[in-house]
């Protein structure tokens, strides 16, 4: 309840929305089945494990391209969780945060512009790297799109070194990803009341005219 009173009929309904669990772990590995990757419900834990065998089945570029296809394994699996996971209640915006944004026409002029910059950041491409660019991981669209891996440290390097470094750029670019609604959102504070509910503080408005 707030200040104004009980929101009653639809006002008081909640969105039902999937959620993953903060422990929930998803895999994917490439055709060969020499390389897993392990993700988290938000992609901050990344494992890469590389098989036995691996180096005479995935000789040259081709083990970049197999770690791109086990990401493409676990990211899959963690959406299709996500699909058939159990619902999580998102209560309803309070009325007090409603009136504040629906005073004036800001969060839906803000909301335009925000479309159009968070698209220009998805269309951008990025890359993150490990320490020393030994794995270097592109994104582009939202997503991941590419991986190399420096041919000649790849020859000399352990498992466990690859391992380590592939894990660690694919942990950078799965934050890149998950930062770009954040990014988007700078300089609109109505539109950001609206999505996380909170009032607007006074004065904001005059702020960002």
């Amino acid at each position: 309840m707030d200040e104004h009173g009980p929101l009653t009929g639809a006002q008081s309904a909640q969105a039902a929305l999937p959620a993953l669990p903060p422990d929930g772990r998803y895999s994917g590995e490439d055709g060969s089945g020499h390389v897993r990757v392990e993700i988290d419900s938000a992609a901050r834990h990344v494992v890469v494990a590389l098989w036995g065998g691996w180096r005479g089945a995935l000789a040259g570029n081709k083990l970049a391209a197999a770690v791109l296809q086990a990401v493409f394994g676990a990211t899959t699996a963690r959406l299709t969780a996500w699909a058939a996971g159990p619902v999580a209640q998102v209560p309803p915006p309070t009325r007090a945060g409603r009136a504040a944004v629906s005073s004036t026409s800001q969060a839906w002029q803000e909301l335009r512009e925000f479309r159009q910059r968070l698209s220009t950041l998805l269309a951008a491409t990025g890359s993150v790297s490990s320490p020393g660019r030994k794995v270097v991981v592109t994104v582009a669209d939202g997503g991941l799109v590419g991986v190399e891996i420096d041919p000649a440290w790849q020859r000399i390097a352990t498992s466990r070194d690859l391992e380590h470094h592939v894990a660690h750029a694919l942990r950078g670019a799965f934050a890149l990803i998950a930062g770009l609604p954040e990014r988007a959102l700078d300089g609109y504070p109505a539109l950001r009341a609206l999505l996380s509910d909170t009032p607007l503080t006074p004065g904001s408005e005059e702020e960002t005219r």
